[in-house]
């Protein structure tokens, strides 16, 4: 957990431009970013100079949101927007695509919903704004792929098995306490149990099948499968599970484990395809084709530098630009409710940095 510190960066290192040359580079762009005067440069391995993003000052619109968001791409099914209310900037995620839950001969026309509003302050520098889409579009897939995992469940309410998809977002939540939802155990966990199983159950309409089952030394279940394809004359979505073989380790013996696993993984596979699509001017930051090591050599770069070569009024002046944004972040205890519920927790915690609530009024890091 890092606040905006100074003392975030090494105090030890070289690589730094002087003054002249580090003005040199203070420019402003469309994205509302601009460095502190004196601000240290960066030299990467490979020669490239430039002021890190933690020495900017950010003051954004909606208009710098949205030129931003120019430069993101990542599916046409998944367009992102970028608005303004009362309550400041967000950014949205469209979904386009088919209803997943069309009634008995009903025609699946093309449509389209949008997912949460993702707040954006003012302050927000621009590489949280580029992990904000990043995470809205892993979230707006993954309310999508929990809803294409049917299972044909025996109802009570109707004679004949029906289709639900256990694991959607949808559920009453407060009314779930209220529910028996605890499993029942199964006497003998076998192969064949889990094939059995698998008859009732489909992603996105494609079957699943049980290739590989075994027993670990340590106790634990190795299960491989394999997805099928939508039949022809169905909507073909999602196609990077076609054919899709995946394995299932579970710990505890049972149908209810395995289908736990099988949902971690069918999710799993959605959060890399985000990762390897997603791109800010054209670079795929989250890819895990990119080395750790070098990852973390450029972390070294961008954040080691000589402090005898940094002027004593750009320190102040950083300080002082962490503390305003760490202080504009602070929440307000404004209700009865509030303070009863969250009081004991922040004096027991005994903080002795940071800022606390404004009902406290007190600046406890000064």
């Amino acid at each position: 957990m890092a606040g905006n510190k100074s003392e975030g960066f090494c105090r030890t290192g070289s690589g730094n431009l002087s003054g002249t040359e580090s003005d040199s580079l203070l420019t402003k762009n469309d994205l509302a970013e601009g460095p502190l005067q004196g601000a240290p440069v960066a030299i990467l391995s490979n020669g490239h100079c430039q002021i890190p993003q933690q020495f900017y000052e950010f003051s954004h619109t909606l208009g710098s949101v949205e030129a931003l968001l120019d430069l993101i791409s990542f599916s046409e099914h998944f367009p992102v927007f970028s608005g303004e209310d009362t309550g400041g900037i967000y950014i949205q995620v469209g979904i386009i695509g088919y209803e997943n839950y069309p009634g008995s001969g009903q025609i699946r026309e093309k449509k389209i919903v949008y997912g949460r509003k993702w707040r954006v302050e003012e302050n927000l520098p621009t590489s949280e704004i580029i992990q904000t889409v990043f995470l809205a579009l892993k979230k707006a897939r993954e309310h999508e792929v929990r809803e294409l995992f049917t299972l044909k469940s025996a109802s009570e309410i109707y004679d004949k098995e029906r289709s639900c998809t256990p694991f959607n977002n949808h559920h009453d939540l407060p009314l779930m306490q209220f529910a028996d939802l605890l499993p029942e155990k199964s006497a003998d966990f076998s192969e064949q149990e889990v094939k059995d199983f698998l008859k009732r159950i489909r992603f996105g309409l494609r079957e699943i099948t049980l290739i590989h089952y075994e027993q670990r030394h340590n106790g634990d279940y190795l299960m491989d499968f394999r997805l099928g394809v939508i039949p022809d004359g169905e909507i073909k979505l999602f196609p990077e599970y076609d054919n899709r073989e995946i394995s299932v380790l579970i710990s505890e013996p049972g149908i209810n484990a395995v289908l736990y696993g099988l949902m971690d993984q069918l999710l799993a596979i959605s959060e890399r395809y985000v990762e390897e699509r997603f791109r800010f001017n054209g670079f795929a930051r989250f890819s895990r084709t990119l080395d750790v090591q070098k990852i973390g050599a450029f972390s070294v770069q961008t954040r080691c530098f000589d402090q005898q070569k940094i002027s004593a009024q750009f320190n102040q002046d950083f300080r002082q630009m962490c503390g305003e944004v760490d202080r504009s972040r602070v929440p307000a205890l404004k209700t009865d409710a509030q303070k009863r519920r969250l009081n004991p927790i922040l004096q027991q915690a005994r903080i002795k940095e940071g800022f606390l609530p404004e009902v406290y009024g007190v600046d406890i890091a000064s």
